[in-house]
């Protein structure tokens, strides 16, 4: 979803990139070994289910 928004959005970074690319060194590929670089690459994969997650806690929240 990111790369083909940013591509739609013209951000010069992803026109040159191709999806095989992208998904493959720099998403997944840092995943096999264990780095900064899988850190971050974790934090960006879990990222929208943290964000919705602490959306619906915060929610419950002001309900009380």
């Amino acid at each position: 979803m990111i790369y083909y928004l940013s591509r739609t959005l013209n951000i010069s970074y992803f026109i040159d990139l191709t999806l095989r690319t992208w998904a493959e060194e720099i998403v997944y590929g840092p995943l096999g070994s264990f780095s900064t670089a899988t850190f971050l690459s974790l934090i960006f994969l879990f990222a929208p289910y943290l964000i919705f997650l602490s959306i619906r806690i915060l929610l419950l929240r002001s309900k009380t």
